[in-house]
């Protein structure tokens, strides 16, 4: 029960990371800077947990050339995440950009515990748990249309019905994000195994974020994203350049504790329940500068929704 809580409460701080993310992308203009500063941070911060927390560098020192390849993809599988997230959102919209990558993530969060792949423990798929599964898809998908039902549209979406793409162009985009979601559950799964494998949570989370600041690198520089003048995007509070990278940090460290003990279609489930319930949350008190929007009966069908269907997983689980 103990897990199930921390992954639902730290679920709920990641729209928080959202938003304070969002203000650096405005400041630093692009949303691979704004990432890479938060990726610094989170990788920064776990450096200086060693002398506390520690390592077992004996274990280390075998399980580095031990561990299958797969288990140190969680950054890769991260940045992807970050990449198709920017694609999606241009073309697909908000509610779509929510709805297919989480299709993603339940789907092979579900299927990594039905047949045991990354070596993970078995937890056979029945009509009970795909119930629950389908529970949660809606209420996300309830959710996410309710919040964004009272924003402003935005310009892309204002063009004449003859200019918007077809479904069939759309087609591809819509599968790259249950693609996205499937590499989230892949990145949950990697992270776990190597933290089990090194019998250290915290080596795993270093070594994710490493990777993630590494590609991010790469991406930057290609981009060229260093030249030119200086920002000229808006002043941002001092705790946001460290804000993001915190609760990044906290993120994949809680994840890869839990998932030793939840399995990774569980704790996907979870930490959706939590990032569902800390958006309604956002909105509810207008915080970090989000539009203010009430809770209604359509969240809170949603919410129930999304409640009942990890239920039902967990307790089939």
């Amino acid at each position: 029960m103990f897990h199930i809580l921390l992954g639902i409460l730290v679920g709920a701080t990641m729209p928080v990371q959202t938003s304070i993310n969002t203000m650096l992308r405005r400041r630093l203009g692009s949303p691979f800077s704004a990432t890479l500063v938060s990726f610094c941070v989170s990788t920064v911060l776990l450096l200086c947990a060693i002398p506390v927390v520690g390592l077992p560098w004996e274990k280390l020192a075998v399980s580095a050339f031990d561990a299958p390849w797969w288990a140190y993809t969680g950054g890769l599988c991260g940045v992807f995440g970050l990449v198709g997230n920017i694609l999606l959102m241009t073309r697909l919209g908000s509610v779509q950009t929510i709805i297919f990558p989480v299709l993603g993530q339940i789907l092979m969060g579900l299927l990594i515990d039905h047949f045991g792949l990354m070596r993970s423990d078995v937890n056979p798929l029945t009509l009970l748990r795909v119930a629950g599964a389908a529970l949660v898809l809606g209420g996300v998908v309830t959710v996410a249309a309710a919040r964004m039902s009272g924003k402003a549209l935005p310009a892309q979406s204002l063009a004449h019905e003859e200019e918007r793409p077809s479904a069939l162009s759309l087609l591809p985009w819509r599968l790259l994000g249950v693609v996205m979601g499937m590499a989230g559950a892949v990145q949950v799964a990697a992270n776990g195994y190597l933290g089990q494998h090194a019998e250290s949570p915290l080596f795993s989370s270093i070594v994710s974020f490493g990777g993630g600041v590494l590609i991010l690198a790469s991406i930057v520089l290609a981009l060229g994203l260093l030249k030119g003048s200086a920002p000229k995007g808006d002043a941002v509070p001092w705790w946001s350049w460290i804000g993001g990278g915190i609760s990044g940090a906290i993120y994949v460290f809680s994840n890869v504790i839990i998932t030793g003990v939840l399995g990774t279609g569980t704790t996907v489930i979870v930490f959706l329940l939590g990032m569902t319930l800390g958006g309604v949350l956002v909105d509810h008190f207008g915080l970090l500068g989000a539009r203010r929007a009430a809770i209604n009966w359509v969240k809170a069908l949603g919410l129930a929704a999304v409640i009942a269907g990890a239920a039902l997983i967990k307790g089939t689980g």
